[in-house]
């Protein structure tokens, strides 16, 4: 009995050192130390800190975002990672918002590339792009600052304003629009320039040539731009006649003319027209026509009372004794009726077209 227990007590013994130690010898575990790492090897214990600095929305297709050397289409948001570049193509836009808040919107084959985050002067937030084609409109709260670099070396500072800027590829030049705030631009070679509530046409030579005051809303601007910012803002120096760039510019189609009196009638009733009211004393005898202001004739002048004197001091048969006209001011003009008492005076102002802008 005893030299059997002896034996397995040796037996036991024997496996335990083999559980500890592998074929050659070595031990196959040893706990870590405090000092030591237990971590995959494979992961160098950094986290993956990339954060969105903005978002841009889909609002119509084709809209594409993304490292410039992977575009993607963004179904209906996307967030937006530095040094990421948007492409609108197609009948697109986009809408991209930052915080701040900065709210962009970017119209039909436009691209801007390398979306950046920093800090400017005073370290108020900084979004920094290339506008490498088309247009962008949008509003910069005061305190943020947009900076847009864009062809030919030109570089745009938005501080706190409402906005517009366009890159017209064909051309080379470039349409700045201020409604208010700050916004300021740098062509090189030359100082900073703060522009005011104005438009800017920068040409790829540098040369600038500016519109004041700006004639048009930023809602404006975005309703006619609504599909393409270049065709939007031709079609606004059209309507507001603002010189297009270049040595021919492209003139603005002739403005449509009307025919129109100070009164019409409507079946059996007179209604105003250029007149935007009359009065009568009751007895008859005298008559007051106020003209409608904004009215210009087809030379471009403005339709005012002077325009209805001349005319019918010239052309009328009752002015010459029956009829007294006087001038009360630019829009008010006096007809008293010296021998045409019960003169249908309504009737009358009918008869009198004028050819005025439509």
């Amino acid at each position: 009995m005893k030299s059997s227990s002896i034996f397995l007590t040796i037996l036991a013994l024997l496996l335990s050192q083999l559980c500890c130690c592998n074929g050659n010898g070595d031990e196959v575990y040893k706990p870590p130390s405090e000092n030591e790492s237990t971590e995959n090897p494979n992961n160098n214990g950094s986290e993956d800190t990339s954060q969105a600095i903005g978002t841009v929305w889909s609002l119509r297709n084709l809209v594409q975002a993304g490292p410039s050397s992977y575009l993607e289409e963004v179904e209906n948001r996307r967030d937006l990672q530095n040094n990421d570049a948007i492409k609108v193509t197609g009948n697109g836009k986009a809408r991209l918002e930052f915080p701040g808040p900065l709210k962009l919107l970017l119209y039909k084959d436009s691209e801007v590339q390398g979306i950046t985050t920093g800090f400017g002067p005073g370290s108020n937030p900084r979004i920094i792009s290339r506008l490498v084609r088309g247009g962008m409109s949008g509003y910069v709260a005061p305190g943020q600052t947009l900076t847009l670099d864009l062809a030919f070396g030109v570089e745009v500072n938005v501080l706190g304003t409402s906005f517009f800027v366009i890159h017209n590829e064909e051309t080379g030049v470039t349409t700045i629009g201020k409604f208010d705030g700050t916004l300021a631009f740098i062509v090189p070679g030359q100082n900073e320039i703060l522009l005011d509530s104005e438009i800017v046409d920068i040409a790829a030579d540098g040369t600038t040539t500016y519109f004041h005051p700006i004639p048009f809303t930023l809602e404006e601007f975005e309703a006619e731009a609504d599909n393409s910012a270049i065709d939007g803002m031709n079609r606004l120096r059209e309507i507001h006649q603002i010189p297009f760039p270049g040595s021919n510019p492209q003139p603005a189609e002739a403005p449509q003319t009307v025919m129109r009196a100070l009164v019409k009638r409507e079946g059996d009733n007179y209604v105003p027209d250029l007149a935007a009211s009359w009065e009568v004393d009751p007895d008859g005898y005298e008559w007051f026509f106020h003209i409608r202001e904004g009215v210009f004739l087809s030379d471009g002048s403005p339709f005012t009372s002077s325009t209805v004197y001349e005319r019918l001091t010239q052309e009328w048969t009752y002015a010459d004794g029956d009829v007294e006209i006087e001038l009360i001011d630019d829009y008010t003009i006096r007809f008293f009726l010296v021998y045409a008492y019960g003169l249908d005076m309504l009737d009358e102002m009918s008869q009198f077209p004028y050819e005025v802008m439509q």
